[in-house]
């Protein structure tokens, strides 16, 4: 059984001093780091872009830390009503300049508990 401590802390940085960082999840034991987000779509199926901002200083952590570390972006599942997508979709396509390559993308369904890896496409980078 895989076994993940709340407020996980990790010394990272790009530059020297190192600063710890508290991941939502993590195991030093197993390299193993998450962030978790619960984002939906603004009223009318709008792009919430304060909290997309928030996602994006996320991998800016992820970036910082050892590679040594698995490191998973779990978000919780919200579809736009119009056309199905979500928005972890939506946010992985966007910065996908600036998205870390060992950063592996989770959406969480909410109502089932059940997850999902989103795989790379080579046309978008992720799907």
């Amino acid at each position: 059984m895989l076994t993940l401590n709340p407020k996980h802390k990790v010394a990272e940085g790009i530059a020297p001093p190192k600063k710890e960082h508290a991941f939502d999840l993590g195991s030093e034991i197993l390299q193993d780091i998450v962030e978790c987000k619960a984002r939906t779509w603004i009223e009318g199926n709008k792009v919430p872009s304060t909290k997309m901002n928030n996602c994006a200083e996320a991998l800016i952590y992820f970036y910082a830390t050892p590679d040594t570390y698995w490191k998973r972006f779990l978000v919780e599942r919200s579809e736009r009503k119009t056309n199905g997508e979500t928005l972890l979709s939506y946010f992985i396509c966007t910065p996908s300049h600036m998205t870390p390559s060992d950063v592996e993308f989770w959406e969480l369904d909410g109502v089932t508990g059940d997850t999902f890896k989103h795989l790379p496409d080579s046309r978008k980078g992720y799907t």
